[in-house]
């Protein structure tokens, strides 16, 4: 699962400059009529949604703006050599398609983008000429050249699906934790069986940390399993339970066996119950749908919290 999102055609964004906290617009009333300005503003013609290629083109993407329609541009030569112009579908220039590279580190859940064809990155600075290019190879990755996305609310979101990638999770820590114990008496003079009976709860926690994709507000609950443990592995237990995101929400799980204990005759024994405790990671996806948008958007994030399995007695 890649941990880089990129959204759909027709879901808007706006594109923030890392360095520089300025997000690009695409107008035609006024010069310039593609620049930058402060991220704290907000206008329409500042969205933008990506048109994916096909074939030959496939990994790479047009940027349209939202209020007039154009495609951005990155040329290696001419004024200016960033721009916007009207799409031609049965025309495409190639100084019109880029590639969204994602940054790692302290730039991960970041990108740049990459004009193939001119071997150029998009900036977005400040000064008299705000948004700009320069030669794209790797040996030349700048931290000015990383943009991100700032997506437009879309107010009917209604939340699909919650998928955990149990393939990719971790327990990163483990221990044995007693949860029950008795102490069992045989006073005859014969062997005999008894029975311990487990009858316990552990106590679980989990929270939702974001990752990438659509951001989803504090509050929102998310219908779902839940993770635990098994066999010393990380394991769904299918009950339906409501997350919230931004908080942290606490459950039971309950013990409940039977175990025979065989005692031999004038002989005690204290039976103890125990279980594994670990701290888990799990990567999620949560699929949302907008039907007045006609779209669906993807939140991805890790799951952590800790789970309790693998009941166990043993006497002494």
């Amino acid at each position: 699962m890649s941990a880089f999102y990129i959204p759909p055609n027709g879901v808007y964004f706006r594109l923030v400059g890392q360095d520089s906290q300025r997000v690009l617009f695409s107008r035609t009333h006024a010069q310039p009529e593609v620049g930058n300005i402060a991220a704290a503003s907000k206008y329409s013609d500042q969205l933008f949604t990506l048109i994916p290629g096909t074939g030959a083109r496939s990994g790479e993407y047009m940027i349209q703006g939202k209020n007039t329609q154009k495609v951005l541009i990155s040329r290696s030569a001419g004024n200016p050599t960033v721009g916007h112009i009207d799409r031609n579908p049965d025309v495409e220039r190639d100084d019109t398609w880029f590639k969204l590279e994602p940054g790692t580190d302290k730039a991960a859940q970041t990108f740049r983008l990459l004009c193939s064809s001119t071997n150029t990155v998009l900036l977005s600075g400040v000064g008299a000429n705000p948004v700009y290019n320069e030669p794209g190879p790797p040996s030349a990755i700048q931290s000015r050249h990383y943009f991100s996305f700032l997506f437009e609310d879309i107010k009917d979101l209604r939340v699909d699906n919650l998928e955990f990638h149990v393939e990719l999770s971790k327990i990163t820590w483990s221990t044995p934790v007693t949860i029950q114990s008795k102490t069992l008496s045989n006073s005859s003079d014969e062997e005999k069986e008894m029975t311990f009976k487990v009858y316990e709860r552990t106590l679980h926690k989990g929270r939702f940390k974001y990752g990438t994709g659509f951001t989803l507000a504090d509050g929102t609950v998310v219908g779902g399993p839940k993770p635990d443990i098994a066999e010393g592995a990380v394991i769904l237990d299918p009950a339906i339970d409501g997350w919230i995101i931004g908080q942290e929400v606490t459950y039971n799980k309950w013990f409940h066996k039977s175990y025979p204990v065989k005692l031999g005759p004038r002989a005690t024994v204290n039976a103890v119950a125990s279980v594994k405790r670990g701290d888990l990671e799990v990567p999620y996806t949560i699929y949302l749908t907008s039907d007045s948008a006609g779209v669906t958007v993807e939140s991805r994030g890790t799951w952590y919290g800790f789970a309790t399995g693998d009941l166990s007695v043993s006497t002494v």
